[in-house]
């Protein structure tokens, strides 16, 4: 390597830590977010990225050796073993998740509401419904024992059977999913004190600390203006080609309840026809909606009609991470269902969040209420540079944005087991 500088193994060392994450991200994102790709799921992922690494290590430890003649014995071991342990780092997240295999789990879902078994069905499709039933007992599980892997405990059943079933499903060795009231998502935060010779539960305001106020906004900032910069190009020629297309004006304005329900001005791209909500009155989006045109369809199967509410995080109105911003009519009515809802207004809202990355865009507005409330308990940085990397994936999976639709066979299936219980 006479022809680099006498730096040239630090140039070697990131040139080839830089083609192993490449490498492993490409093959993470299509076995991830493509899974369709069946030659990809043969591949012993795993086994390419040790083999990888080993290679890479071997390059790096030579490159140590014969060009940095100027450092010590000692200073050539120490860099060598922090180049290891950086590659290290790199291969076991980037091919670990990609080179596991996840087996069917046969499952048993007690609850009361065939189309919440039904929705969480649709959703796992790895999982294989054993049966569903409203109920069960000790000479249930004594019977079924060895019939099934999971419990899933709908939130439908009451508190003090939950305990119960809970209790039985461990005597058994069966994990379990619980789909969480909204009180628990308060609990869930609980840390453990004393008062006295007392244990008790410290439960939190939903609310964020000034620090964490300030860290976010900075975020916000700092990402939202380099985005616009980086989208500049996409933002004309969407404001060019909308109003070309279908009539009426790029952009579109509502007004949504933002921070302690104050109300604010929302822009995005305008996906629907004109005074869509003229003749129906305020409605939420569908899945095929027909008041979508064509392009808008596009738009929201992207995620670019979101684009112009970057404006709005400059502004200070929203935040790029939080919970969506809802219209003051259907907050009036989420909040008769559900008193817990007006805590989601103790943050920002946000251009994405938990209940998009992790739902459907249709998904109903007490599971995204769940996402929302769980955002605000446990925020953190962390938490949001994770929501961001996770919206990068979502946009590649186009049933993110669509509605969720229980097919008729698979509730037929679902009632089916449930008669042989």
């Amino acid at each position: 390597m006479d022809f680099m500088t006498p730096y040239g193994w630090f140039v070697t060392a990131v040139c080839f830590s830089a083609a192993l994450v490449i490498f492993g991200l490409v093959l993470y994102i299509k076995s991830t977010v493509f899974p369709v790709s069946r030659s990809l799921r043969i591949l012993p992922l795993k086994p390419i990225g040790w083999m990888t690494g080993a290679v890479v290590l071997f390059l790096l430890n030579i490159s140590v050796l014969t060009e940095a003649p100027s450092l010590s014995n000692v200073q050539r071991v120490l860099l060598t073993l922090v180049l290891q342990t950086g590659v290290l780092l790199l291969i076991l997240p980037v091919f670990g998740p990609a080179g596991k295999t996840r087996k069917h789990t046969r499952v048993l879902f007690i609850g009361e509401d065939p189309f919440s078994a039904g929705h969480f069905f649709h959703e796992n499709t790895r999982d294989e419904l054993f049966s569903f039933v409203e109920d069960a007992d000790e000479a249930f599980f004594s019977r079924q024992k060895d019939a099934f892997d999971r419990v899933v405990i709908d939130h439908t059943i009451p508190s003090n059977k939950k305990v119960e079933l809970t209790n039985l499903a461990l005597k058994y060795d069966k994990d379990i999913f619980i789909i969480p009231e909204l009180y628990d998502l308060g609990v869930h935060q609980a840390k453990t004190g004393y008062a006295g010779d007392f244990m008790v539960f410290t439960i939190k305001p939903f609310q964020m600390t000034t620090l964490q106020k300030i860290l976010k906004r900075g975020m916000d900032l700092l990402l939202s203006a380099s985005l616009l910069l980086i989208t500049s190009p996409v933002l004309a020629v969407l404001t060019i080609l909308i109003p070309l297309t279908s009539k009426g004006p790029a952009f579109y304005k509502q007004e949504r309840l933002g921070m302690n329900e104050r109300p604010f001005s929302i822009y995005k791209f305008r996906s629907m026809v004109v005074d869509a909500e003229k003749h129906s009155g305020p409605v939420l989006a569908r899945d095929k909606d027909p008041r979508i045109t064509p392009v808008g369809a596009v738009l929201r199967a992207a995620r670019l009609d979101e684009l112009p509410q970057l404006f709005n995080v400059l502004k200070g109105d929203m935040s790029l991470i939080g919970p969506r911003p809802e219209r003051d009519y259907f907050v009036k009515q989420f909040k008769k269902e559900n008193e817990e809802y007006r805590y989601r207004f103790k943050v920002k809202p946000g251009i994405t969040g938990l209940a998009q990355v992790y739902g459907k865009y249709t998904t109903s507005p007490l599971n995204k209420l769940r996402f929302d409330l769980t955002y605000v308990r446990k925020y953190s940085i962390l938490l949001d540079i994770k929501v961001l990397l996770l919206t990068i994936k979502v946009i590649f999976q186009r049933d993110q944005a669509r509605g969720v639709e229980v097919t008729d066979a698979k509730m037929k299936r679902i009632d089916k087991k449930q008669a042989i219980h």
